[in-house]
């Protein structure tokens, strides 16, 4: 379809899509807190991605996915930013400061010694310590372009004033968030504003002067990128954090705060999910025909040639929990924003079309979760790319015995296939204790929920218990059919549905998997077994890796975190905490995994000439 640009609805994006081609493409996201060079300062930095962006031509990736850039909040998570627009302070590169006059060398290395990139984990008090230096160099007056300075500060001052005025207010806030501050200065009354503002201007001036310097830093690397023939793909999260410049500041009336934004129940999380995002006030953003949307794209196209869209089922309604809501029921109870459901689809095509025509950039969509029943015809028809998840991907026969999985040649073409995400255990954990499991977590509330008591007991008849382990339940070898799974319950397959599909989904899966695996390459083992359980979890990436790149998939798009369980040897406990983030979590290993070498590293791993080759195979080159 995308060789037809003729089929597509909208026609800003078939001139975007000339510009990218349609030629397939591999990629790999990665957060720039997990990389690190001998130059890095505590974290990742944004001159270190010209590093990772060469190791991505070596093996024959395009695309390079970064999570969001934007100042982060209390949690250090991406995904609940301070602002859509201020990007994170703690990428600076404090020895590339544009106009310094003073010798920070010395500043440099005791910050290196004291933040040592060799720890497991990030360490986010660097950011700090590195804006206590970025003051430094800001009151020593530093040399500035003055003509582009200013220009900069003009041309974003859509975003800019508030969200320096807001940092300056949290600095003498003690960092409380802005629902807690002075009334004046929560409610912006404009006479105390204007008075903080005079006497705080020099305050004021340096989150202004961090971001232009933060600008020239991150823009650069899109030169070089372009330069190289690599593609950077953005992530702009649909939502925001409650306590940020863009809620407090000129955009308070886009959103609607008596509600959280969260998930549904599902397979992952049997009481869903509450992030504390604020939901939209649709009817405000229609009015003023999107442009808070367009505005952040506006920004973003500085530093991508492509975009992700966090959560783009969100565009068309918003799982919504009432602030008031017990904290021990998450998200349980909560509703869909807007309630009409016939609302959803004009939603979402009007939210989506203005995304298309606010920038330049490639949208693609993360439409994960529950979705809408419209949403694919609509992305398809506006030539956005969905997401392809391989293990999710299954022929769901309901007379079926199991869930088979798709053969490459079945997934969409209009899609990024991705075999796991920043949200998602790495593959190698996923195949060894995700494949043929359930969450321990859902088994139970299935049992509640029909008034199953003696829920020990059939955990033990129905799970390998000494073969389950992180809160996963395998199913063991014995429980063949869903007649067994029944009579074990003693319950009908109406009263047990929710088990029955969760049966359905899991049984089996590796088996399962590579029956597929080897149909696809006309291979046939006589021994499947055998075949599986003598192949070591480096094999089986590779081997699932393989087959996602062979998909109708134009991108594939994976998580750098599987390149290195080709290469490394892990323990279980390793891989159980080698990922990004766990949904629904708040603690200090999400968004803070670092990766095992540091970049000047990367060029000599083994499994390098393994990827090229599979990129070559695949036409990915």
């Amino acid at each position: 379809m995308l060789d037809n640009k003729e089929n597509l609805s909208n026609e800003k994006i078939k001139k975007i899509w000339q510009k990218i081609g349609t030629s397939k493409r591999s990629g790999i996201i990665c957060p720039l807190f997990s990389i690190y060079s001998d130059d890095s300062v505590g974290i990742g930095e944004f001159r270190d991605l010209k590093l990772l962006i060469d190791w991505c031509i070596s093996v024959g990736n395009t695309i390079l996915q970064l999570l969001p850039m934007n100042d982060t909040g209390f949690d250090n998570s991406p995904y609940s930013a301070m602002s859509s627009f201020a990007l994170e302070e703690a990428y600076i590169s404090l020895d590339n400061i544009v106009g310094s006059t003073i010798n920070i060398f010395a500043d440099i290395k005791i910050l290196k010694e004291k933040y040592p990139t060799s720890t497991k984990r990030v360490n986010y008090n660097i950011k700090y310590e590195k804006r206590n230096i970025l003051k430094k160099i800001f009151n020593n007056r530093p040399i500035l372009n003055f003509v582009d300075y200013e220009n900069f500060k003009k041309e974003n001052n859509f975003w800019l004033d508030d969200y320096a005025i807001f940092k300056a207010i949290k600095d003498e806030s003690n960092n409380e968030n802005w629902q807690n501050w002075d009334n004046c200065y929560k409610n912006r009354i404009e006479l105390n504003l204007l008075q903080f503002i005079n006497e705080n201007h020099k305050k004021i001036e340096f989150y202004k002067w961090l971001q232009w310097q933060l600008f020239l830093q991150f823009s650069d690397i899109l030169k070089y990128a372009r330069e190289k023939g690599v593609y950077l793909m953005g992530d702009i999260p649909f939502l925001v954090s409650r306590d940020s410049a863009d809620v407090w500041g000129n955009y308070r009336n886009c959103f609607n705060l008596s509600v959280y934004t969260g998930a549904p129940p599902d397979a992952y999380n049997a009481f869903g999910q509450k992030w504390g995002m604020p939901s939209y006030n649709w009817e405000y953003l229609k009015l003023n025909n999107y442009d808070y949307f367009k505005k952040k794209l506006k920004y973003a196209q500085n530093f991508y040639d492509m975009y992700r869209i966090d959560h783009v089922v969100g565009t068309f309604r918003l799982w919504t929990i009432d602030i008031n809501e017990p904290e021990e029921n998450v998200a349980l109870n909560g509703q869909f924003d807007p309630k009409d459901e016939n609302l959803w689809q004009e939603n979402g095509l009007h939210i989506l079309e203005a995304f298309i025509n606010a920038s330049t950039m490639l949208p693609t969509a993360e439409d994960l979760g529950v979705v809408p029943n419209e949403v694919p015809q609509i992305l398809e028809n506006l030539g956005i790319l969905g997401i392809e998840v391989q293990r999710w991907n299954k022929n769901r026969n309901r007379n079926s015995h199991n869930y088979t999985f798709k053969s490459a040649r079945e997934f969409k073409e209009i899609s990024t296939a991705i075999s796991s995400n920043h949200d998602m255990s790495n593959t190698g954990f996923m195949w060894k204790f995700e494949y043929g499991t359930i969450d321990e977590t859902s088994f139970y509330k299935i049992c509640k929920d029909i008034n199953i008591e003696n829920m020990e007991y059939l955990k033990n008849k129905l799970f390998d218990i000494k073969n389950s382990k992180y809160g996963r339940l395998r199913w063991k070898k014995e429980i063949t059919s869903i007649k067994i799974l029944l009579n074990i319950l003693g319950k009908t397959y109406n009263e047990i549905w929710k088990l029955v599909n969760e049966y359905k989904e899991t049984f089996n899966e590796q088996y399962s998997f590579y029956v597929t695996f080897l149909t696809d390459k006309n291979e046939y083992q006589v021994d499947l077994d055998k075949y599986i359980y003598g192949l070591d979890i480096k094999e089986i990436v590779a081997d699932i890796i393989s087959f996602i790149a062979k998909s109708n998939s134009i991108f594939f798009i994976n998580s750098i975190l599987d390149a290195f369980i080709m290469e490394f040897d892990f323990s279980d406990d390793d891989l159980f905490d080698f990922r990004i983030n766990t949904p629904g979590t708040v603690n200090d290993k999400n968004w803070s995994i670092r990766l095992p070498i540091n970049l000047e590293k990367l060029k000599n791993m083994q499994i390098n000439s393994k990827l090229l080759e599979i990129n070559k195979i695949n036409n990915r080159f």
